[in-house]
């Protein structure tokens, strides 16, 4: 396993913890959850964060 792709995709799926953007930084991620945003876009965050914990 390529170690870059393997660190995305974990910070991907610990993206929605506090710990985890303070440590990375990322506003792309990160931003779903520190912004106030629709339901639908929130579940859609969720939904990512389901399907990345899954695959």
């Amino acid at each position: 396993v390529n170690p870059i792709v393997e660190t995305t995709v974990i910070g991907t799926i610990n993206s929605g913890s506090s710990a985890a953007k303070k440590k990375r930084g990322r506003d792309d991620f990160s931003s779903c959850f520190d912004r106030e945003m629709s339901v639908k876009v929130q579940k859609q965050c969720l939904e990512l964060d389901r399907f990345l914990a899954l695959h």
